[in-house]
């Protein structure tokens, strides 16, 4: 029979929400009973977490699938193999091997990623990010929101309490960090992205970008999505220009923010700090866990124009479910 390793980090697809009823509304680890069910063995671990932490950024996470397959026998080839399989490849040789050896130590050391930074530090960090996105004010914002259910949740001594503060900062901190064209344009022109493109690519080529910028008309005849063009080197300038004015994407002269995506993505944000609010006031020790359902149909949102939209949509379903067991009052115990 089938065996499975599996990204514990991936969010639930559209089809598995529509096509399996009440399965795509279900928590992490009702999905993994659900995945077990399938299979003959199943092990998952949170590769995405483990790329960002140990390497960096995500997109190490399938070799490090890769290498927890190979350490339980899955991928029939010698660890040499596999390193020079790499190096021939020649692309970020160095990352993509530490990615493998990573998800081979993971399988017997899970502890790995139970070191994780202090609560304080971490939301220092998302802070700090969304001064860089926009603004100390807009940084202060975000701390203002997460402050009550941050403080109900300290109240409650209970191993899933922290999990909820620990998921309700990096949530929020997506939420807060919208990825529009002031933001996209500063992180294309950060010195950090030239750099590694210039590492990756040694020096060679030029940088073309396919973009869909939202005031140039045009439907991709295939996928039905906007239609994306070319653009050389050049943009960059543009980009580093935007960057510049980013500061202004809340103000009413900001024409971008009028787009139907942008106007969505705000009130979904605006929801989610509302919901905050709904969480601390109500927090139980028995309705954690469905607090944690509400925060994971936030977290379902993501990607760009059509697909985001989509998901968001997807999104608001589980959102109302998770919210109607959220709000269930306690069951009492029958007298004896």
């Amino acid at each position: 029979r089938t065996k499975l390793v599996a990204n514990a980090n991936v969010a639930p697809t559209k089809d598995f929400i529509f096509t399996r009823g009440k399965e795509g509304g279900k928590t992490a680890p009702a999905r993994t009973e659900f995945l077990r069910s399938l299979v003959s063995q199943l092990k998952e671990l949170p590769a995405e977490e483990a790329s960002i932490k140990y390497l960096g950024e995500g997109m190490f996470a399938n070799m490090i699938i890769l290498g927890a397959s190979w350490r339980l026998g899955l991928v029939p080839v010698s660890r040499e193999a596999l390193m020079e399989a790499v190096r021939l490849n020649n692309v970020r040789v160095e990352s993509n091997q530490h990615a493998i050896l990573l998800g081979a130590s993971l399988v017997n050391h899970p502890e790995l990623m139970e070191d994780e930074a202090p609560q304080e530090l971490r939301l220092h960090d998302y802070q700090k990010r969304l001064v860089d996105y926009h603004d100390e004010t807009y940084a202060k914002s975000y701390m203002d929101c997460l402050a009550p259910l941050l403080e109900a949740a300290s109240k409650i001594d209970n191993g899933p309490s922290a999990s909820l503060s620990s998921q309700a900062a990096r949530i929020g901190y997506r939420m807060f960090a919208i990825k529009d064209e002031f933001e996209v344009a500063r992180l294309f022109t950060l010195p950090s992205f030239k750099q590694r493109i210039d590492e990756e690519f040694h020096h060679q080529g030029k940088i073309k970008l396919p973009l869909a910028p939202p005031f140039l008309p045009g439907i991709d005849q295939l996928t039905g999505r906007p239609a994306k063009r070319q653009f050389g080197p050049w943009i960059l300038k543009i980009m580093a220009l935007l960057a510049k004015f980013r500061r202004h994407r809340f103000s009413r002269w900001n024409l971008l923010a009028r787009t139907k995506e942008r106007q969505l993505e705000l009130a979904w944000r605006n929801k989610f700090t509302q919901n905050i609010s709904v969480l601390a006031s109500n927090l139980r020790l028995d309705n954690i866990q469905h607090a944690l359902e509400v925060l994971e149909a936030f977290d379902h949102v993501r990607g760009f124009g059509p697909v985001k939209m989509g998901r968001m949509e997807e999104a608001e379903i589980m959102l109302a479910d998770a919210l109607e067991r959220f709000h269930k009052p306690p069951q009492k115990d029958e007298a004896a």
